[in-house]
């Protein structure tokens, strides 16, 4: 969105490190630009019990400070604000298979937003 440039093994490796600081076992994930908030979308699917508030917390700010330490780009649009810091959605379990089923169902091959 505004030139951060994330790449997927940088998204998945922070993710991974934002779920152990929260303490998950992330079963399914997508990250999503949200151009009209400048900031993006975080949707997890989480295996064992949903997150309180102060969990969730932690393992979004963790994902944000892995990304910012990994990909120079994306610390710097963060740093200047120019980039708001992820939101993070908790997705009911399925959600990501029945899209997925829903969009080659239609005879689609890629996923789109």
């Amino acid at each position: 969105m505004t030139g951060e440039k994330v790449h997927l093994d940088q998204v998945q490796g922070s993710l991974r490190a934002g779920a152990r600081t929260g303490g998950f076992d992330v079963f399914q994930f997508r990250l999503v630009p949200d151009v009209d908030a400048c900031r993006h979308d975080l949707l997890v699917e989480l295996r064992g019990a949903p997150p309180n508030g102060a969990r969730a917390a932690a393992l979004v700010a963790g994902f944000d400070r892995a990304l910012a330490a990994t990909n120079q780009e994306y610390a710097a649009k963060r740093a200047s604000r120019r980039l708001g810091a992820p939101h993070l959605l908790v997705m009911a379990p399925g959600w990501s298979e029945e899209r997925c089923r829903a969009v080659f169902e239609s005879g689609r091959r890629k996923l789109s937003k």
